[in-house]
């Protein structure tokens, strides 16, 4: 150190030392300030300084440096006596603080792997919480699975494509609200092939290549479906044709399947028909140059020659040939047929583009005779476009008589099949065809077959999904594997056809409406051999199956009053007209109403009837009770159905059958619920209850033994056809709750006024039990006019509701009571409040639910 900064040291310090004595102790600690920034090590102003300062912790960090400069026992001594004080600067001397030293400099790799550890831990945690949230995601939202439909949108006929696609769509619109497929929502993908060969080859290819679907519904032509065949099967990709009756597309395709009736069926059936029902021994064959034509073609041609003469077999150009072509070789089977006086009826094997020209040609060059035409032409679009082109002419040429096979009539469905079709026809605002019938069908298969419990639906396990679901379809051979569909349970035979009945409809004009004579499967009579029947004509075989011949009757109801409807008893009063039509004898106006109180009861004399070219008329009035089957697990909010039932007495359903009249079936619900015998009164005879809709239709019963009847050796039971009037009403529910909940109303309100009463007063008791009987007694009275059932109506829920919450009521008052008695004011409050808080939110979800379930 140099001598003169200690000299100087030594001087301040001595001015310190003087100001200190003078009682200047903040003057000294200033002077001692610049002493030690003379010099930092001279130990004897350290000591003045720790002998100034105010602080412990200050005077021991000037002992500490004075000991640093120079060690002395009297410092030490001193510092024992600050043990435990922390060394703090005094203000003069914060510079004499030494700076703390710098981190130790760690290996520059340690750094970087630190802070590369520390980016991966990072990114560990965002990794973690998606995968949570994914895994969330995924738990909420399940994968979709998908369902391809192909269909001719922009084709010949886009009235039939859009009816098939809206019935697929319905179907898996009802799937998903209904939870989907094994909780997986069905997407359903849409492609259009324009009713086209190479598009449809095209579109099949798009389909796989998408890679997305587990089975197909569609091509809709025979043609377009056999040309997109392979390329499913490639794929080993199942598919479902709603209209596709080609038979070598399911015959020599295992994973092709239709929800229709094959051409060889409907050809060997129309010649069975033509032959033995219309009685004709002399036809000709008019066909389309395509897959469908010459199948149908084939197999008419096989089974007609058996039963008598094809006069003319002519064949023409497809629709979409050159229009030359086309054209002239239609013109030339035209004039063929117009040159024999006795072409016979002539069955037509041709798509509905050019069954179209062929028919209006046929009738503009005055050609009369019957036309029988296979499935393609047998639905209203082709009925109301070939109406409407025969008006073109002047004059206009009549359409005439016209039949053809479908798998369904529209005046023929049952009661499922009209519920179905009168929701298809408020979701989409049109009356579906038969393609769109069997198109919902080929939803309902692939949906029931996506069913399969070791579906994966996921991508890894695609392959394997769509052999499973093609196992699943082929698996759909019986009653017990098979889903109900629209038209009967959906079963697949061995060629991946659905073996159901053929209808045949008839043109009466403006529409097809069931033929008067149908084939049905055929069923022994009593002490009548099979063998006998076909002998006497009365049955006829077709490949292996035997067919009758079964009637049809023509019903139709109009309604002039529904009345008198006992709840408890079960019964209502009708009055209403009924009217038949029907061929051959009076057994089809034998009737007996199933559900009549009077089980005697019979139509009696007719009030009016007429016969032309062999139809027979009648019409009856009935003015009867009849008994209903109620439903009151709604009660009050329900409503219920009479319906009228009638049964033939004596024939079964495989000789008669029950069909609404067309007349009745294009009238409004208006026009329906408006008296018979007054137009201008309404049905409506209920007091406390609407009449809302009226549907018509026909249903089947009967037992599948024959109950120990020898006559009988079918083994398959006997069945009748019935005819159902059906009215739904609606209880007038307002005045209903008014009537009977405003009382339960009130107790509601003054149990909860309860709830104000202070602790312990004796009335909050008595209103709640009061209360309690009141709303038991209320309840007794509100489901009086009901009878005897074993289950909970919707009412008793609002009155159990009321019964808990008026006890819950009555246990709050006794534990405000005992808490108020022990002193515990403050928790009784509480509970008051909470009390009162509860009851109307409690009063307010039991509404809510209420309206959510009945609204």
């Amino acid at each position: 150190m140099a001598g003169g900064e200690a000299l100087r040291a030594a001087e301040a310090t001595r001015r310190a030392i003087g100001l200190a004595e003078s009682g200047d102790a903040a003057g000294a600690r200033g002077v001692l300030r610049e002493a030690l920034l003379q010099d930092a090590g001279y130990e004897p102003a350290w000591v003045w300084l720790a002998a100034l300062v105010e602080r412990d912790g200050e005077r021991r960090f000037c002992l500490e440096k004075a000991l640093a400069a120079r060690p002395s026992t009297r410092t030490r001594r001193s510092l024992r006596r600050l043990r435990g004080v922390e060394a703090v600067a005094p203000v003069e001397v914060e510079w004499a603080v030494e700076p703390p030293l710098p981190p130790e400099p760690e290996p520059e790799v340690a750094v970087g792997k630190r802070r590369r550890w520390r980016w991966v831990a990072v990114a560990g945690v965002l990794v973690v919480l998606a995968g949570a949230g994914w895994g969330i995601e995924r738990a909420g939202h399940p994968d979709p699975v998908h369902l391809a439909l192909v269909a001719g949108l922009t084709g010949p006929e886009p009235e039939v494509a859009r009816g098939v696609v809206d019935a697929v769509r319905m179907a898996l619109d009802e799937a998903n609200q209904a939870g989907g497929v094994n909780g997986h929502p069905v997407e359903l993908l849409v492609f259009d092939d324009g009713d086209d060969v190479g598009r449809a080859r095209v579109r099949a290819e798009e389909v796989v290549e998408d890679g997305r679907a587990l089975a197909v519904v569609g091509h809709v032509l025979s043609d377009t479906s056999l040309a997109a065949a392979p390329v499913y099967a490639g794929a080993e990709l199942a598919a479902i044709t709603p209209s596709a009756t080609a038979d070598r597309l399911t015959t020599e395709n295992p994973w092709y399947f239709r929800t229709v009736f094959g051409n060889h069926a409907q050809s060997g059936f129309a010649a069975v028909y033509l032959a033995e029902v219309l009685g004709a021994s002399r036809v000709s064959v008019l066909s389309e140059d395509t897959e469908y034509g010459r199948g149908i073609h084939e197999g008419f041609v096989a089974a007609f020659g058996a039963r008598g003469t094809v006069a003319h077999d002519l064949t023409i150009a497809p629709a979409r040939a050159e229009d030359a072509r086309a054209g002239d070789a239609l013109a030339e089977a035209v004039a063929t047929l117009r040159a024999d006086p006795d072409p016979g009826p002539i069955l037509l094997a041709a798509q509905a583009e050019q069954g179209l020209r062929a028919v209006t040609a046929l009738r503009a060059a005055g050609i009369t005779a019957p036309l029988f035409a296979a499935d393609a032409l047998a639905d209203e679009y082709f009925h109301d476009a070939v109406s409407a082109k025969l008006a073109q002419h002047r004059p206009a040429p009549p359409l005439g008589e016209v039949y053809a096979v479908a798998p369904m009539s529209r005046d023929a469905l049952t009661g499922s099949a009209l519920q179905w079709a009168t929701s298809f026809r408020a979701i989409h605002g049109y009356t579906p065809s038969w393609h769109a019938a069997t198109a919902y069908e080929s939803a309902i298969a692939a949906l029931h077959a996506l069913r399969t419990p070791d579906l994966e639906a996921t991508e890894d396990g695609r392959a394997g999904d769509r052999r499973r679901v093609r196992a699943a379809l082929a698996a759909m051979t019986s009653a017990e594997t098979a889903p109900e569909g629209v038209l009967g349970p959906i079963r697949f035979d061995p060629g991946g056809s659905t073996g159901r009945e053929i209808a045949v409809v008839r043109s009466n004009g403006s529409r097809f409406v069931s033929a008067p004579v149908q084939l049905a499967p055929y069923a022994p009579r009593p002490g009548v051999g099979a063998a006998e029947d076909v002998a006497a004509g009365r049955a006829v075989e077709l490949d292996g199956q035997l067919l009758t011949a079964r009637r049809v009757v023509t019903a139709g109801v109009n309604l002039n009053e529904v009345g008198e409807l006992d709840t408890e008893d079960g019964t209502f009063f009708a009055d209403f007209f009924l009217w038949l039509r029907y061929t051959g004898d009076d057994t089809a106006a034998d009737l007996t109403f199933v559900n009549a109180v009077d089980p005697d009861l019979a139509l009696g004399a007719p009030l009016r009837t007429s016969t032309t070219d062999g139809q027979h008329y009648r019409l009856y009035r009935v003015a009867e009770e009849f008994k209903a089957a109620f439903d009151f697990r709604d009660f009050p909010f329900d409503h219920q159905h009479v319906t009228l039932v009638l049964q033939n007495r004596l024939l079964p359903e495989t000789q008669l059958v029950y069909v609404t009249d067309p007349a009745v079936l294009t009238r409004s619900q208006s026009e329906r619920l408006r008296g018979g015998a007054n137009a201008s009164a309404s049905i409506d005879g209920i007091p406390n209850w609407t009449a809302e809709e009226v549907q018509f239709y026909r249903e089947t019963v009967g037992s599948t033994a024959e109950l120990g009847d020898p006559a009988f050796d079918t083994g398959t039971g006997t069945y009748y056809s019935q005819y159902v009037a059906d009215v739904r009403v609606q209880r007038d529910i307002g005045g209903f709750l008014v009537k009977n909940l405003l009382p339960l109303a009130l107790l509601v309100a003054l149990t909860y006024l309860s709830l104000y009463f202070p602790p312990g007063f004796a009335a909050g008791y008595s209103i709640g039990i009061t209360a309690i009987l009141t709303s038991a007694v209320l309840l007794a009275a509100v489901t009086s006019p009901l009878p005897e059932v074993s289950y909970t109506v919707a009412i008793e829920w609002a009155y159990y509701a009321f019964i808990l919450m008026a006890t819950c009521c009555l246990l709050t008052h006794l534990v405000r009571q005992r808490l108020t008695s022990t002193g515990r004011d403050d928790i009784a409050a509480r509970i008051t409040v909470g009390a009162r808080i509860v009851y109307p939110a409690a009063v307010t979800a039991v509404a809510l639910t209420y309206a959510v379930v009945f609204a």
